[in-house]
């Protein structure tokens, strides 16, 4: 029995999952009629599920977990994706699934005729997958996934007329103003897991009464701030009126009956952390009674219909968290479940008007409707009256509860508050069903012709609501005390319930209640249900009283002036700086360099020249005797092609299985023969050779091949088989090993130390994959886009694998940097021949020079690692007196002033290439400049960072954690979040855009980095690597925008999802990985950063948190003013959406990013081992061999 209730409980998301794949891929295929059953009989089987779990619970009182599967792991952290199934949450299941079945079989009706049919009910399904896991998870990171899961379906539901400026604009307030909530959740997360040690719910709350009161209060405070965005509450409540922008089917599941509760479910979660602050509770309390009554004053005065149920949700919610806040933990989740009966109603219900009215909202174009949609009157009047709280309905026992726990308990101000509150809601409301259905009929001519009632697809679902709005109360009478609150009593007990209120205070409580409740309405009745002009009298003689209402208290204007204009102010003055200072003082250095170079062509003409002419005669007369070998026979070039690549390949091939002494059999053999060492690759030939010279060689292949069509081919097969071989690596690698695998070895100047020394480990293998992986991508990308030299365009291309290959897969120093300064040579030309900008000679001189600057240091840094192992060599006594390589160095001791002396030289060649701010100028131009190619390898591959774990980190580890230089770098990478950030947020070029957007990324990874913790280190390998798919995609992205409208300037879009919906939806699905949504690749990375940062230090994590907000706010508001709204003249009707290459590269980044924000366990295990040999050496902070450093034994 309990293994099938844990398989129902599975199936409970799972259902609409389903739904959701089914009708999101194959749904244009068939019929609206088979989508919408897919759709609402997907919820309607989770319900039935629920059902079965809430009988099981009811039966045994028991909680249970159920674990699907190890998500994120490593270190000390591990967080499953498990779900706890308690009374709380049988409830909030039941309310899902249940309200949620009825809203979506309305909406067959409401949404009949509707273009975007199937893509409705898409985002429905998927908003009822992530609420689901929102209240199912057993840990408080499957509940954030749930939480940004309904924030990212809120903002598809609103913005779903996406053609409309003022939805996509209310979309995008939507999720920016919920992400200011979900940092400070995030923040809550951390402080959780710095305490306890673990994320789980049970072992958390069992745990809860350790904490100290200080800590317990931060917990809280920083939860509340989730709550209070997600919930809609002061001060973060402006999202929510403007989100009515949706389909009313949207205002009624999302925000009415569940995504906005969430908040609530939330904080009686967490009840035994908030009981533990008076000073939280007080917090809760007071926003929550401030809501319900400023919300409710500006419900007085609006006039859309939907904007008044709005308001009031805002308002009732505000009653769930007065409730929490006054520790009736029970009362506030009754209220809840009743809200979400009557809201679900009125909103449906008011949707019914809109659809018998043809669209029309404004309740002063309304009137006299009571006869012409009964149905629709009397299951409006019902919900009124619920909410209004007149007994015996469902909003009557709820909220009278909270308010009578307020006056019971001595709350005697915030009983006040709640009690104007509940007067003034029953006013508005009755107001509005005045206004709406009663009086005289204020309809234009053509509407009120063709008024009619609803189908009873929409009117069953409202008929159900009625009845739970009539009966739902019941289940909690008597108050305090009924058989709700016995069922919750085990995880939401009421504090103080243990003191019964007297029956005769109850009765007069609940009288009470009733009078003001009946008061509300007998004033409504009053002003609004005859001729009478007494309201309109009354806001004439207080306009400033009546306009600051209609205004909303002007709070979003005061915003934008406080808030979202200043920043834009600060980012156009970086922006400046940038564009103005920074590049003033390298255009200075080009001139320089332009005066010199004048000097020397005068030279290189009458001194050089000379002696090459002579050369050149002495070539010319040899020549002729070679041309005697052309004889134009294709099959004989082809047999030389053939020949000359045998050779090449065996001339490798004979170094690298040389059966001298120094050979790599022999070198392998010294080095298994050691006990922590594995070697598992057994295929027998040198695979990291072929990947690094495989296509150079293909590269000088291409030089003999003329035909164009027959060189892209090639140049795909070349990048094809180096994929299969990095794919290869990939699947041999021996994960959970800090192992160097695939280990070659041959001496090249001995002399010197310096060796051909490759191998990989858990930090370098996965950037093998991700370059083939995206050199396969640009190839493809390229086929089209390049026309001009392609043939060297493409040597160039597969030049810059060879070299980054190299850089990759290089243990020896000197090795490493020839590949480091290698790269320079196809970068630059690719981005001076190849780039589309004006600008492109200068990014490419501005890119060399930079990168030459930084290699400089970098060089001084490795000869003084060397000197230090000489000198260590002879007091030693060894053969060999020099060596670059890693290995050898790892067990030379280095005094900490060298140490800090050389991490700063190897910080600062890093710096330059990664870029670290403030060295970060070149990567605007290079990437606006340069083709985006160029531009995916430069930010897909993070060169510069990847340097730090390799070679910094392991070799100077006394001063990578040195506090001055952990401070320094830490205040120059949360600087670059910021700065990034800002700067991006006022870019009108999508790619410069990105380009700061990058920095911002680098400056994450960096704090990641120098966290110099398990979570902080693999959190930043892991996000080097997402970048190569989120960054580097959205790269692609801007390179389809540029090829349809030539130009990647805001100017040149407006409202192009509606030509090219298939690019659109690409876009914002690598957008929200880029900017870490939950269930993305760019998630995972950023979380295990933020985690490692905050527990490096607090502020650390605080600071870089802020980025998660500038984030969504730069993407989504150049996202609303490119894609969405109307379409824009400068767009022609003839572009079309993707073609086949295009959706190739698409979905292959799509498959990675949902891959490995779903599944990230293999990429984890390959790269765990390596991080935690790392960080044991960063924690000995000292030297130590070269196996109990780098390997890790065999288990």
């Amino acid at each position: 029995m309990s293994d099938s209730i844990d398989l129902i409980v599975k199936l409970i998301p799972l259902f609409p999952l389903m739904a959701v794949i089914v009708n999101g891929l194959f749904g244009h295929r068939y019929s609206h009629d088979l989508a919408h059953r897919f759709a609402w009989g997907s919820v309607l089987m989770s319900f039935l599920c629920v059902l079965a779990v809430f009988t099981e619970t009811l039966r045994t009182g028991a909680a249970r977990e159920v674990v699907a599967y190890k998500w994120i792991f490593g270190g000390d952290l591990t967080i499953n994706l498990a779900y706890l199934i308690d009374p709380l949450t049988c409830i909030m299941l039941l309310v899902i699934t249940g309200v949620g079945f009825l809203i979506h079989v309305y909406s067959v009706g409401y949404m009949h005729g509707e273009s975007g049919f199937t893509r409705f009910f898409v985002y429905m399904n998927l908003f009822m997958v992530s609420m689901l896991l929102l209240v199912m998870g057993n840990n408080y990171v499957v509940l954030f996934i749930g939480w940004e899961g309904v924030g990212l379906c809120s903002y598809l539901l609103i913005g779903y007329y996406y053609d409309k400026v003022s939805a996509a604009k209310a979309a995008t307030k939507a999720f920016v103003v919920n992400r200011i909530g979900d940092a400070g959740f995030l923040l809550a997360i951390f402080l959780v897991f710095v305490n306890f040690r673990t994320l789980d719910y049970t072992q958390v709350m069992q745990n809860a009464a350790q904490l100290s009161p200080e800590m317990a209060t931060a917990i809280a405070l920083c939860l509340l701030i989730g709550a209070v965005g997600k919930s809609a509450q002061l001060p973060l409540y402006t999202w929510l009126p403007d989100a009515m922008e949706g389909p009313t089917p949207v205002s009624a599941l999302i925000h009415a009956a569940t995504m906005v509760t969430a908040g609530v479910y939330m904080i009686v979660r967490n009840h035994a952390i908030f009981d533990l602050s008076p000073t939280a509770m007080t917090t809760v309390a007071w926003i929550g009674g401030l809501t319900a009554l400023f919300a409710a004053t500006i419900g007085l005065v609006q006039t859309d219909i939907k904007r008044v149920l709005a308001y009031s949700t805002v308002s009732q919610l505000g009653y769930m968290f007065l409730g929490c806040g006054l520790g009736a933990y029970t009362a506030a989740v009754f209220h809840l479940m009743t809200h979400a009966f009557f809201k679900a109603l009125l909103f449906l219900s008011a949707g019914s008007v809109i659809h018998a009215l043809s669209g029309e909202q404004d309740i002063r174009k309304m009137g006299a409707l009571k006869s012409k949609i009964p149905w629709t009157h009397t299951l409006f009047l019902i919900g009124t009256i619920a909410i209004a709280g007149i007994p015996p309905l469902a909003g009557f026992w709820s909220k009278d509860e909270i308010m009578g726990h307020a006056f019971v308990h001595h709350h005697y101000v915030l009983y006040g508050m709640a009690a104007v509150g509940a007067f003034l809601t029953s006013f508005y409301m009755f107001r509005l069903t005045y206004l709406t259905f009663y009086g005289t009929s204020r309809l234009d001519h053509h509407t009120a012709e063709h008024v009619h009632e609803s189908p009873m697809v929409m009117i069953g679902p409202l008929v159900v609501l009625a009845t739970l709005s009539v009966i739902g109360g019941f289940p909690g009478v008597p108050p305090e005390n009924g058989w709700f609150h016995h069922f919750l009593h085990s995880v939401a007990g009421v504090a103080g319930e243990e003191h019964a209120t007297a029956p005769a205070l109850m009765l007069g409580l609940m009288g009470t209640a009733t009078v003001i409740a009946l008061l509300g309405w007998g004033l409504a009745h009053y002003f609004y249900s005859g001729p009478s002009s007494a309201a309109d009298a009354l806001a004439a003689r207080m306009p400033g009283v009546y306009t600051t209402l209609l205004n909303k208290y002007f709070v979003d204007e005061l915003y934008d002036r406080l808030f979202v204009e200043p920043t834009k102010q600060i980012g156009r003055l970086c922006d400046w700086f940038d564009r103005t200072i920074i590049d003033g003082l390298v255009r200075s250095i080009d001139r320089g360099t332009d005066a010199s170079s004048a000097a020397i062509t005068w030279t290189e003409k009458h001194v050089v020249y000379a002696g090459l002419n002579i050369i050149g005669y002495a070539n010319h007369r040899l020549a002729r005797s070679w041309r005697r070998l052309q004889t134009g026979m294709v099959h004989q070039y082809a047999a030389i092609i053939v020949a000359g690549l045998f050779i090449l390949v065996h001339l490798i091939l004979l170094i690298w299985t040389g059966s001298g002494p120094n050979g790599y059999v022999s070198r392998c053999r010294s080095r298994i023969s050691g006990p922590t060492m594995r070697e598992e690759f057994s295929i027998g030939f040198p695979i990291l050779s072929y990947l690094i010279f495989l296509p150079l060689a293909g590269a000088a292949v291409l030089w003999l091949i003329e035909d164009e069509d027959l060189l892209k081919t090639t140049t795909l097969g070349i990048t094809l088989v180096e994929l299969a071989l990095a794919c290869l690596v990939l699947v041999r690698f021996v994960p959970d090993s800090a192992a160097m695998q695939f280990a070659e070895h041959a001496r090249w100047m001995p002399a010197l130390g310096i060796g051909y020394h490759l191998a990989v480990d858990g930090i370098s293998v996965l950037f093998v994959g991700l370059t083939a992986f995206l050199t396969v991508l640009v190839v493809i990308y390229s086929w089209d886009t390049v026309r001009n030299q392609v043939r060297l365009y493409f040597m160039a291309l597969l030049a810059l694998e060879t070299t980054t290959m190299g850089i990759f897969a290089s243990i020896d120093l000197i090795l490493f940097f020839v590949f480091w300064e290698l790269m320079l040579i196809p970068s630059y030309f690719l981005i001076k021949l190849w780039g589309g900008g004006a600008e492109r000679h200068y990014a490419a001189l501005k890119y060399v020079l930079y990168t030459l600057l930084g290699s400089v240091f970098m060089l001084v840094g490795i000869a003084l690692l060397d000197i230090n192992y000489h000198q260590w060599a002879v007091t030693h006594h060894l053969d060999h007196v020099y060596s670059f390589d890693l290995l050898e160095l790892l067990s030379v001791p280095i005094p900490l002033s060298q140490q800090i002396l050389i991490f700063w030289l190897m910080f600062m060649g890093f710096a330059f290439k990664a870029p670290v701010f403030p060295f970060h100028t070149w990567l605007p131009d290079a990437l606006v400049e340069g083709p985006i190619g160029m531009a995916v390898m430069l930010a897909g591959m993070k060169l510069g960072t990847y340097g730090f774990l390799r070679f910094t980190f392991p070799l100077l580890p006394d001063a990578s954690k040195s506090e001055g230089v952990v401070s320094i770098v830490m205040v120059l990478a949360l600087a670059a979040i910021l700065y990034g950030a800002v700067v991006a947020l006022v870019q009108s070029d999508f790619k410069r855009l990105l380009a700061f957007s990058s920095i911002s990324h680098l400056g994450f990874v960096v704090v990641g980095l120098f966290a110099l913790n398990f979570q902080g280190l693999q959190g930043s390998l892991l996000t080097m690597i997402n970048l190569g798919f989120s960054t580097a995609g959205l790269f692609f992205m801007a390179g389809f925008l540029s090829t349809r409208q030539q130009s990647s300037q805001l100017s040149s879009f407006g409202g192009f999802a509606k030509q090219v919906p298939l690019l659109a939806s690409f876009l914002l699905l690598i957008g929200m990985a880029s900017i870490g949504l939950p269930g993305t690749n760019g998630f995972v990375g950023e979380f295990l950063i933020l985690l490692g940062a905050f527990k490096a230090k607090w502020w650390y994590g605080a600071v870089a948190v802020t980025g998660v907000i500038f984030g969504a706010a730069y993407f989504l508001w150049y996202y609303e003013r490119a894609m969405l709204g109307p379409l824009s003249k400068n767009i022609s009707a003839t572009i079309k959406d993707l073609h086949m290459r295009e959706i190739t590269i698409a979905l292959s980044l799509s498959v990675m990013i949902l891959w490995i924000g779903l599944y990230p366990s293999p990429f984890l295990r390959m790269m765990n081992g390596s991080i935690q040999a790392l960080v044991d050496r960063l924690d000995r902070a000292k030297v130590a061999s070269v196996d109990t450093v780098i390997h890790v034994p065999a288990k």
